[in-house]
């Protein structure tokens, strides 16, 4: 069970040029067609005033400089990351899984890291983060009854929802962060199972001290 699930590992990193090349070209393909569908004169505003920004029924909208550094913020720390795992953790978790069984660190091995990471540190992480980001906005959504909260801006023209019209909204983001924590219970139980029997390592002596001696 642990052979094949490391096998199914792997095959990311066989396949992993391809579906970059398939992402990449459906993501062109979606933009190009959202440029033409937009009107003509509108394709290259970055901004376009709403006549709704004085209507007190509707949310706050963010200005063309906010909106501007608000894209900027998220390049920032997205840019990086993204440039990380493309040119080096892809491609080195991908060879690190198939000898994962042969790396030893204490009473664990490599294979629990990969396991536990996947089926747990996945989701715990989304949940984790989703839950920073908008859950305590939620959590206030859900007291006040209102949605958007009062002075939070929006970047489209967005009404005001108020009882429980708004109560649903904030529901739901904690519903999808619990279901997060959820699965990532349920993936702590995969773990154990798949990782109770590891098989041991059948490579040779010199290249286990090779495979030590690599960060």
């Amino acid at each position: 069970m642990c052979r094949h699930t490391i096998r199914l590992l792997t095959v990311k990193n066989e396949y992993s040029s391809n579906f970059n090349f398939c992402s990449s070209t459906f993501c062109v393909g979606f933009g190009v067609r959202g440029f033409f569908r937009t009107p003509r004169e509108e394709r290259y505003a970055l901004y376009k005033p709403s006549n709704t920004e004085t209507d007190p029924e509707f949310a706050p909208e963010y200005t063309k400089k906010e909106r501007i550094w608000l894209i900027v913020k998220n390049l920032i720390w997205f840019t990086p990351i993204l440039v990380f795992c493309e040119l080096w953790f892809f491609d080195w978790l991908g060879e690190y899984a198939k000898v994962a069984h042969c790396y030893e660190y204490g009473p664990i091995k490599g294979t629990h890291l990969i396991m536990y990471g996947l089926f747990v540190g996945l989701p715990f992480t989304l949940a984790t983060l989703l839950f920073v980001l908008e859950g305590v906005k939620a959590i206030k959504v859900i007291k006040v009854g209102q949605f958007p909260l009062p002075g939070q801006k929006v970047v489209k023209p967005t009404k005001y929802k108020y009882g429980n019209a708004a109560r649903i909204s904030g529901a739901l983001l904690i519903a999808a962060v619990m279901f997060l924590f959820g699965l990532a219970a349920w993936g702590f139980v995969q773990a154990k199972e798949i990782t109770r029997d590891i098989k041991p390592c059948e490579i040779n002596q010199s290249v286990n001290k090779q495979l030590h001696r690599t960060p």
